[in-house]
């Protein structure tokens, strides 16, 4: 039976939307759907992810994949589904999973569709996807010929997060580590600390450009978004002039 992978992107303890939207949308092809969580209480995942549908649970319950690192993800990855062979790879088109999918696509040499925002799977493992180009001027269809695996990385808040209509309890299987040696540490990864919501996990941005014209006016946007309950974002512009960092900046580019 054809068979359908998400890749789980979580955060204390949580599964991330994203991850979340995903499952949803693997269910609605009623395919076996498989689950792979990279990182410390990996495990732990089990209760929700069986409430969200999920029939089998690939782990690597590890703090050496609690930070990422290309070369051990793309490692883990790539023998992961050179085991499981499944037809539809399904990953959120975040920071981390568009620097690791090419690199696992390219070592299976299987297809991959980045930065969709439709998506379908048939029941038969065939996936119709949509994705914009020329900076949303046209959106095209996308096929994949010849590529007995399919890897889709999706836009976040595209699809509708939709509740299992039963819960299941998925079976469990314990990844190996790579035994080899890493050619690459990653010795550090410094965070910001503001405690807001992430862009990409948010359901409301409220955003600020040149309009505003000095630093001090974007509290405005900030304390709009917080009435609202919502996110700061912010315009190229006023990120390149280093009025707020680059981690909310919105828009084409």
């Amino acid at each position: 039976m054809s068979q359908v992978l998400v890749f789980t992107e979580f955060a204390n303890g949580k599964l991330k939307k994203g991850s979340l939207e995903l499952l949803s949308a693997a269910r609605k092809s009623g395919l076996k759907i498989q689950a792979l969580a990279l990182g410390s209480g990996a495990k732990g995942l089990a209760a929700e992810l069986g409430k969200e549908g999920v029939d089998e649970i690939l782990a690597l319950d590890d703090a050496k994949l609690d930070q990422y690192n290309p070369e051990l993800f793309a490692e883990v990855v790539s023998g992961v589904l050179a085991s499981k062979k499944p037809a539809v790879v399904l990953a959120s088109s975040t920071m981390l999973a568009r620097d690791l999918f090419p690199r696992v696509a390219a070592h299976l040499n299987v297809g991959i569709a980045s930065d969709c925002t439709e998506l379908e799977i048939t029941s038969s493992g065939e996936v119709k996807a949509r994705r914009p180009m020329y900076s949303g001027k046209v959106t095209v269809e996308v096929s994949f010929e010849n590529s007995p695996t399919k890897i889709v990385l999706m836009r976040p808040n595209q699809l509708m997060v939709v509740a299992a209509t039963a819960a299941k309890t998925p079976s469990v299987e314990d990844i190996a580590a790579p035994a080899k040696d890493l050619k690459t540490l990653v010795k550090e990864i410094v965070k910001g600390t503001s405690g807001k919501l992430d862009l990409t996990e948010a359901s409301i941005i409220v955003s600020g450009g040149r309009g505003l014209k000095e630093a001090s006016g974007f509290k405005l946007v900030e304390d709009l978004a917080n009435v609202l309950g919502a996110t700061a974002g912010a315009s190229r512009a006023i990120v390149d002039a280093g009025w707020v960092p680059h981690t909310m900046q919105v828009g084409q580019t």
